[in-house]
C-alpha cells in the first residue's frame, strides 16, 4: 500500500511502508497521511518500528546438572 507523503520542498509523492520509515528516520519528510489526516513528524506522536535489538530474557534460568553417582 502506497502512502502519500508531504517533502519539506512541499512536492507530495507515494512512497512503500519501508521508504516512508526510512524517510522518517532521515527526517526528510515533513509530514504523511494516514487514514484519518496528516500527520507532522516533527510534532505528532508515530509509532516506532520494533526493529532493535531484543530485549534482555529477564526470566530466571534454571540450571541441570548432571550428577553422576558412583
Amino acid at each position: 500500500m502506497k502512502i502519500q507523503v508531504l517533502f519539506h520542498d512541499g512536492k507530495k509523492e507515494k512512497v512503500c511502508e519501508d521508504t516512508l520509515q526510512l524517510l522518517i528516520v532521515t527526517k526528510r519528510i515533513q509530514s504523511f497521511k494516514r487514514s484519518d489526516g496528516w500527520v507532522d513528524v516533527s510534532c505528532d506522536k508515530i509509532r516506532r518500528r520494533s526493529d532493535r535489538a531484543p530485549k534482555k530474557d529477564r526470566r530466571r534460568r534454571r540450571i541441570f546438572a548432571s550428577v553422576c553417582w558412583s
